[in-house]
């Protein structure tokens, strides 16, 4: 006979470890119903392995063991009061008398009971909640409920055993649920007729939010954490396209990874599902804050035999394939993405279709026909933070975009080359082109082709480029309806051979003046036209042709020195919305407070007269991708924030490591070691 029990709450609390496959068996010790099935009985859900025999009126913690009866960290609970019932049910025998005969007693009409399973691996489950009275099953029925069920949730269960078989409505509920960065699982059970009973429960991982790769990881891993993590990224990958965009991250330690170990130049690491994958790390983190792109690189190599193999058709291809496109898109953070691509084909290093981002990522020694470096070909795309240089192509050496809309921002696009046209960068539609510097390139900077071409550059240096008819930028929309390009606040200039240019050199748009925008611009060769107070002048790059005078050898400088004409000569209010919150104060409305080297936007220099547009207390910013950044009258002060702290150390050893002028502290023509020693003489010190 049962007892009724009342309903009681507890507050607990848990953290997050590895888990595997789990099955649970609640039973009464000391009866015949009492022993556990055994490892060959699958259940409904046929998941066969060790089950965890768990006493009804134990309401733990209860250390659990996975199938195949390893500990993973995950402790059951229950809240409420709970007994425990046994009945010999004539239909069943041998396991299902084990499982279905003992039960965890809820209690009668209006009783709840909740199981919580904690420290899960975040990421979808399967549910199984075995929940029939073996008394009297026609009559008992349970209410099951699992928190994170999107659909059929509750369930009632109950009604005519069958023997020694199961069927979802009588002798158990299924659920699919997601559990969150808290690892828990919460299962409520409530009688909803005569009394309430749960036999067991078989929980399954079916796709963890968080996948884990780690070159060095021992064998047979599954991916739920470092210590089981997948030695292959195309392992991690295979697993997340095949989750129904339930794997959300890869995290990706250091080391360098190929698509094929077995020569295949077909492959590629495809991201067809929702995943953001992302480099940096060394195999310990817990936090994602903990990641270092620089002490932990990531290598994406299309040398599928090794450095002297043949090269992969792609090194990386998105593509989500889900008729509704994930928010946000698949992306690759923090790789470098090299050796790729070869005749006939298109986008070499990496390939977006319909979706996708590339950030923080080096994409380097590609070659293809339509986008050596990266091919958009469809749909919208983000390259961000991204560095792009010796790469190959006919068209597009970079990048090529056949998109409609393609975003391009805080990226640098340097010593890459065409045959045809777009060293740089071949657009075929529109998009925004934001704080680029597009320099250096051998079959022109930027090259488009398209009916109602329509691409927006601001902020942007596009210098030094080569070869073509217009070196610099040429455009051609074939429709002649436009709505045509816009340029704000850029720098075109000194493209083509010797000195700053011609306009149409530096500049070229078939339909001129007709149809093309924009305003403060320094451009070689500009007298007048349509780009309100724009302007040609000498933008004084800092080292243009680098310290061996040699031009596209890496070692270049275009940021302005401080004889140049775009100093205090941009338009504030054409620079964008700082959408990436660069300075991490969590307000991403505000105008980007840096520019491309990552140094103040907004730094006005007191030798020169301000000739641009200002904004409310802020300094008229400098046309092009980089600020002029006076010399500090503290040089410890590096980022000019009145302040002596960490930010100067990133901000100083940022400009340093690119070799750019501002790092010249100590003011004798050179950046090298003896700058650093005379920064850091001033920062230890706490002043000037």
């Amino acid at each position: 006979m049962r007892v009724p029990f009342q309903l009681a709450f507890v507050a607990v609390c848990a953290s997050v470890v590895h888990a595997q496959d789990i099955n649970i068996d609640f039973d009464e010790a000391g009866t015949p119903a009492g022993s556990p099935p055994l490892a060959t009985f699958g259940g409904a859900v046929n998941q066969t392995g060790v089950w965890n025999a768990v006493q009804g009126a134990d309401a733990g913690p209860i250390s659990l063991v996975d199938t195949a009866g390893q500990s993973r960290g995950v402790v059951y609970k229950r809240v409420g009061l709970a007994g425990v019932f046994t009945f010999d049910n004539p239909d069943t025998s041998g396991e299902f008398q084990y499982l279905i005969d003992d039960v965890l007693d809820v209690g009668y009409l209006g009783s709840e009971i909740t199981m919580r399973l904690e420290r899960l691996v975040p990421g979808a489950y399967r549910v199984c909640t075995y929940a029939i009275s073996p008394d009297n099953p026609t009559v008992d029925r349970t209410r099951v409920f699992v928190v994170g069920a999107a659909t059929n949730n509750p369930q009632v269960v109950g009604g005519a055993m069958p023997v020694n078989s199961f069927q979802q409505g009588v002798t158990h509920a299924l659920h699919t649920c997601r559990v969150d960065l808290s690892g828990v699982m919460s299962i409520r059970a409530a009688a909803a007729a005569g009394f309430g009973s749960v036999n067991g429960l078989q929980i399954t991982l079916l796709a963890p939010a968080r996948l884990y790769v780690r070159a060095d990881a021992p064998p047979g891993g599954d991916g739920t954490g470092w210590n089981r993590a997948y030695r292959t990224l195309t392992e991690a990958l295979v697993r997340s396209n095949s989750s129904g965009g339930e794997v959300r991250e890869i995290w990706v330690a250091r080391g360098t990874y190929t698509p094929s170990s077995v020569g295949d130049v077909n492959s590629a690491f495809v991201n067809s599902g929702a995943a953001r994958v992302y480099a940096g790390f060394d195999g310990t983190e817990t936090a994602f804050q903990e990641r270092d792109l620089q002490r932990n690189p990531v290598v994406l190599s299309g040398r599928v035999n090794g450095e002297s193999g043949p090269r992969s058709r792609w090194v990386v291809r998105i593509e989500p394939a889900a008729a509704t496109l994930p928010d946000p898109p698949p992306a690759f953070d923090g790789f470098t993405i090299r050796y790729g691509g070869g005749p006939g084909v298109d986008g070499g290093g990496v390939r977006i279709s319909r979706a996708g981002e590339l950030l923080r990522c080096i994409v380097t020694d590609n070659e293809g026909m339509s986008g050596g470096g990266v091919r958009i070909a469809s749909g919208d795309a983000t390259l961000a933070f991204c560095m792009l240089h010796n790469n190959r192509a006919i068209e597009g050496g970079a990048v090529y975009s056949a998109a409609a809309s393609v975003s391009i921002v805080r990226s640098v696009i340097d010593r890459n080359a065409a045959t045809s046209s777009g060293g740089g960068l071949w657009i075929g539609g529109g998009g925004l082109i934001d704080h680029c510097l597009i320099a250096s390139n051998t079959g022109g900077g930027v090259a488009g082709v398209g009916a109602g071409l329509a691409p927006q550059f601001a902020n942007c240096t596009i210098a030094m480029n080569a070869g073509g008819a217009a070196p610099g930028v040429a455009l051609t929309d074939t429709s002649g309806r436009g709505p045509g390009p816009r340029f704000d606040n850029c720098i075109i200039w000194g493209n083509g051979v010797g000195g700053n240019g011609t306009r149409e050199q530096n500049l070229s748009w078939n339909l001129w003046p007709a149809l093309i925008a924009g305003s403060r611009n320094l451009i070689g060769g500009y007298t007048t036209g349509p780009l309100v107070a724009s302007f040609d002048g000498d933008p004084a790059f800092a080292r243009p042709l680098g310290l061996d005078g040699v031009p596209a050898t890496g070692d270049e400088d275009f940021t302005p020195s401080a004889a140049s004409a775009a100093i205090d000569a941009g338009d504030n209010t054409l620079v964008r919305p700082d959408v990436y919150d660069l300075d991490l104060d969590s307000v991403t409305t505000e105008r980007a407070p840096y520019d491309l080297a990552f140094l103040p936007r907004f730094a006005d220099d007191p030798d020169t007269v301000d000739t641009g547009v200002a904004t409310v207390d802020t300094a008229v910013c400098d046309i092009g991708a980089y600020e002029f950044q006076p010399t500090p009258a503290c040089p410890a002060d590096f980022n000019q924030d009145g302040g002596i702290d960490g930010a100067d150390v990133t901000a100083f050893f940022e400009q340093w490591e690119q070799g750019l002028g501002g790092a010249d502290v100590n003011q004798d023509g050179g950046v090298d070691g003896t700058d650093v020693l005379f920064f850091f003489q001033s920062w230890e010190n706490g002043g000037c």
